[in-house]
């Protein structure tokens, strides 16, 4: 702080009635061009105010200078009876602010203090400012200069009490222009009191408006007096470096990073809500690895691919190989890549000769480096791009104001509390490539930048990160990858702090810390102190299904040996409605839908698709993985130790409806289905508990459990399926109906054709007599009617869930024919299961039931037909009987199609729709009477029990006769009338 020589500056006491008075004094102050501090002292019905205006310390007016006017409440002189209380009152109650324009006062509030700067602007949004509390607490040191870091938007706090000298009574305060001050006190001063008095609980508050342009250039003193208040006793400084530091995410969801938005250390749903999103980075930047970005912990795509190293191209043909190094081959007049590997003289650009190939010269697609060696997309120009992976990860940005460099023993952390759930990266800011620099200066520069803190710099096993200050206004850049999905363990937030670290150095260490920068960094975080902490959080996005009734974009199949008439009529399918056949090789597994689901993960600027691989590894397994790639997500979930793989836990079993509304409750997603066992039944079959909770954590498509145990496979889509409508919800649900189809059966019975059999258009490939039974045959049948009236009931009672928990009435619901039949208490489809079908659009691929001719036409054909296709729905039967029915399973079980997308909704804007709790593994109350085709299963579990019985009581009585025998051989060993005694004398009742 500058020292003005001369004379000491005037002080004029006045006393006013009121503020406009106050005002008035002010203008006058302005219009005399006074330079120096003009202290005005303002008594108002009994109270006093004291009015301390601070102009620049050079003569000019004060109308041209930022001076400012801090009204201090002295307390009335009615408050007090006898001593003073203890409790301190509020100091500030307002700040006005002169400028060119004119005196600006601020709202004067007798109960708050309130604040200049940022404070200002967050009381006229009317919103209560966070950094209010961020208050810290500094002990002044007599006699000698204090050097603290001041982070704008905070409060300085100085006990005067506790320091000051011995002898002290009062105490004044100066300070540089733009530190603002006051003084809270417990005790009623007099009008005319210049200075504070040291009691206790006596406080000084400080503010910093402007960050420092140089080190400790933001002073302020604190000079005590004894009795005489000319003598001064100690004089305490302070030299503060003010610096503006905040944390910086796309707290607003738009794209853009906002510098200190309000809320960035909250998370709101809705659409009104706030608060960053980070995309799990589970795609795969090179086909080459062979795991996920987010389960590597380095950055891929460095620099477009370009950077040369030959395990990035799996290839020793790269730029920088173990025989051409860039910064020696890339110069002179040739600009070679690499003439042994090429066998001709081709320039990096064979348009540009002579010396002057630079890299601004070297984009567009005419300047590759050479198509032969580095492919078609791997331009020179992609030295200057960033690496691709950080398009999948989220910014995060540490944006500072101040000086160049803070003095030593300060440094910025980064932490995290979940960083096993997110890692960061930190890329260093690059400057702009210069028009005459070569390639390979460019290249060396990213080279030794770029790939050597391409590792994270949080993340799991990193919970902090120390880095340097950037200074004047500098950037820190730094990208966040999600590295995992919300899952029963992780409720998907992931929380960031930045804290400026005080470190306790000895002086000689603060001497050379400049000069030696490796043990600067050494020293920094040891014995540290946080004295400033900003926060963040992120909201992992979820993985989400699409339903049927969001447009197919590929369909996947099998291809096998024995079902080319199947992908036949599905690529047919799959062309009409403008989908993408997509057939994959394989011998024997089939079952495409039990291997994997498709979804996506959504952030305000990406969407990329994931496929969930199921715990069912067979044939299909390396599928998923192979789908993974370059924006093309990949998840799974396992089973655990000691949880057996069963058919649930196949995708079969994973359905999810469309948006719908449950009793006001809206599910702008759709709620994802799953098949379990039958409440309460403990001896049933469940999906495995790691992929339930991976499900239920998503909190976007509140799961629905139904009953699916009563089928041999166990799969819901065996028995339901949903398919878009023009009316109503937007859709209908389809049930397989037993009672449905014995009712087509009666009435086909009464028009004559009860002789008529199934499968009649198919005698060869059905061998089994019971499969072409006559209908006639089928109605007098009494087990196949008592099996379906038993399949009816379960189907019923699902019905009933997804009525209740979707939202569905009965003209939401279309009953399609299907005979069921049991195969050891499971049941199976008699036919193929019509409602099996795959939905494309506005095209159908139902199975092909082969049901009765009647008029040359499929009669269960005919019945399907005339309810789906007043819908807009175009019906196309596909055989599937030897591919795939008589494996158990039909044509949804034999694809897979991923969907588009929900574009015009956003998870985060829909809100957490947390399901009800399931009563044992079940949704909604068990009813009082379990379905019929578990009553069977009932009877056989009470005879095993009865088996059972039997053999431990045989079991029984064996030991009991064993035992008796050794006894009596013990007792005539022995011969003792004792051990007779122990032994009761009854008759022999075992029978060996």
């Amino acid at each position: 702080m500058r020292v003005r020589s001369g004379p000491p500056a005037p002080r004029v006491h006045v006393r006013l009635c009121s503020i406009t008075q106050a005002m008035d004094v002010a203008a006058t102050v302005r219009s005399e061009q006074l330079p120096v501090s003009v202290k005005l002292v303002l008594e108002v019905s009994h109270r006093s105010w004291v009015i301390n205006s601070r102009a620049a310390q050079r003569r000019q007016p004060l109308h041209e200078t930022h001076a400012e006017l801090l009204v201090t409440h002295l307390a009335s002189e009615t408050d007090f009876q006898g001593d003073p209380p203890q409790k301190s009152i509020p100091a500030p109650l307002a700040v006005c602010t002169a400028r060119s324009g004119g005196l600006q006062a601020a709202h004067v509030n007798p109960e708050h203090a309130a604040l200049c700067g940022a404070h200002e602007c967050s009381r006229k949004e009317g919103r209560a400012e966070d950094n209010m509390a961020k208050t810290r607490t500094i002990y002044l040191q007599l006699d000698k200069v204090l050097e603290e870091v001041f982070v704008l938007g905070t409060e300085l706090v100085m006990d005067i009490y506790h320091v000051a000298p011995p002898g002290a009574k009062s105490f004044s305060l100066s300070a540089s222009v733009d530190v603002t001050c006051w003084v809270s006190t417990p005790f009623r001063s007099a009008a005319n009191d210049a200075r504070g008095r040291v009691a206790v609980g006596t406080q000084v508050h400080a503010q910093v408006l402007t960050p420092s342009q140089e080190v400790g250039d933001k002073k302020m003193s604190v000079t005590f007096y004894g009795e005489k208040a000319d003598v001064a006793l100690a004089k305490a400084r302070v030299y503060l470096t003010a610096i503006g530091l905040s944390l910086d995410v796309d707290s607003d969801r738009d794209g853009i990073v906002e510098q200190n938005h309000p809320n960035k250390a909250t998370w709101k749903w809705g659409p009104n809500g706030h608060g960053a999103i980070l995309l799990v980075n589970c795609d795969k930047e090179r086909d080459s690895t062979p795991k996920p970005d987010n389960e590597d912990r380095y950055l891929q795509g460095a620099a477009g691919n370009l950077f040369a190293l030959a395990g990035y191209l799996g290839n020793p043909h790269c730029l920088r190989s173990l025989r051409c190094w860039l910064q020696k081959e890339l110069t002179g007049y040739d600009h070679r890549v690499i003439n042994e590997l090429t066998g001709d003289d081709r320039c990096v650009t064979n348009e540009l000769t002579g010396d002057d190939h630079r890299v601004t010269e070297l984009t567009g697609d005419n300047h590759c480096v050479t198509n032969e060696l580095m492919g078609d997309d791997r331009y020179a120009a992609a030295c200057d791009h960033p690496p691709t992976d950080l398009q999948d990860m989220s910014p995060m940005l540490v944006r500072t104001r101040g000086p160049a460099k803070l003095p030593p023993g300060y440094s910025l952390q980064l932490h995290s509390l979940e960083s096993q759930h997110a890692g960061v990266f930190y890329v260093p800011g690059e400057r702009p490539i210069d028009p005459t620099e070569h390639c390979a200066t460019v290249a060396k520069r990213y080279l030794s930048k770029v790939i050597g803190t391409e590792s994270h710099s949080l993340g799991p096993g990193k919970s902090s990160y120390l880095f340097e200050y950037p200074g004047r206004g500098g950037e820190v850049n730094l990208f966040v990858e999600g590295l995992s999905f919300p899952d029963g363990d992780f409720n998907g937030f992931v929380h960031f702090h930045l804290s400026l670290l005080q470190s306790i150095l000895p002086l000689w260490v603060r001497l050379f810390c400049d000069a030696i920068v490796l043990f600067s960094r050494f020293c920094q975080g040891k014995q540290s102190t946080p004295i400033f902490t900003d926060s963040v959080v992120f909201r992992v996005a979820p993985w989400i299904m699409t339903p049927n009734t969001q447009p197919a974009l590929e369909v996947f199949m099998s291809r096998v040996d024995s079902n080319a008439v199947f992908i036949k009529q599905m690529t047919t399918l799959a062309h009409l409605a403008g989908c993408t056949p997509i057939e994959i090789q394989v011998k024997m597994d089939v079952w495409m839908q039990d291997e994997m689901e498709f979804g996506y993960c959504e952030c305000p600027t990406k969407v990329i698709p994931v496929v969930f691989d199921s715990p069912r590894d067979r044939e299909l397994k390396a599928v998923p993985i192979l789908l993974t790639g370059k924006d093309f997500g990949y998840v799974t979930r396992k089973t655990r130790r000691g949880e057996w793989v069963n058919s649930l836990d196949s995708f079969g079993n994973l359905e999810v409806s469309p948006p719908v509304i449950v009793r006001g409750k809206k599910y702008p997603l759709g709620r994802i289905i799953i098949g379990s066992a039958f409440p309460g039944e403990r001896a049933g079959r469940k999906m495995a508990r790691a992929v339930r909770e991976f499900l239920f954590a998503q909190q976007v498509q509140a799961p629905v459990e139904l009953y699916s145990d009563w089928l041999s496979v166990g799969h819901v889509d065996e028995f339901m399926s949903f398919v878009p409508a023009p009316d109503r919800k937007g859709f209908r649900l389809l049930l397989a109906s037993p009672n449905a189809c014995l009712r087509l059966l009666k009435e086909l019975h009464q028009q004559g054709h009860g002789q008529r059999r199934l499968f009649e258009s198919c005698p060869d490939v059905v061998s089994s007599l019971e499969r072409k039974m006559k209908i006639q045959d089928i109605l007098d049948d009494i087990n196949i009617t008592t099996e379906n009236n038993n399949v009816q009931r379960c189907i019923d009672w699902n019905r009933d869930v997804l009525k209740r928990e979707l939202g569905l009435e009965e003209a939401d619901i279309i009953d399609l024919p299907v005979l069921f039949f049991l195969n050891e208490s499971k049941a199976e489809a008699y036919f193929p299961d019509v409602v099996n079908m795959v939905v494309l659009n506005k095209e159908l691929a139902i199975p092909k039931p082969f049901g009765p001719i009647i008029d040359e036409q499929c009669a269960l054909e005919t019945s399907v037909c005339s309810l789906l296709e007043p819908l807009g729905l175009r019906c196309s039967f596909v055989d599937d009987l030897l591919s795939h029915h008589v494996k158990k399973g039909e044509v949804h079980c034999g694809s897979n199609t991923r969907r588009a997308h929900f574009a015009a909704m956003h998870w985060w804007d829909v809100g957490p729709v947390r399901p009800r709790p399931p009563r044992a593994h079940g949704v909604g109350t068990v009813p009082a009477r379990a379905p019929a085709v578990l009553t069977e299963s009932f009877a056989a579990y009470v005879f095993a029990f009865l088996l059972c019985f039997v053999a431990l009581s045989r079991c029984l009585c064996f030991f009991g006769c064993t035992a008796h025998c050794w006894a009596r051989c013990l007792r005539r060993f022995l011969g003792t009338s004792s051990v007779s005694r122990e032994l009761p004398k009854k008759p022999n009742v075992y029978v060996c």
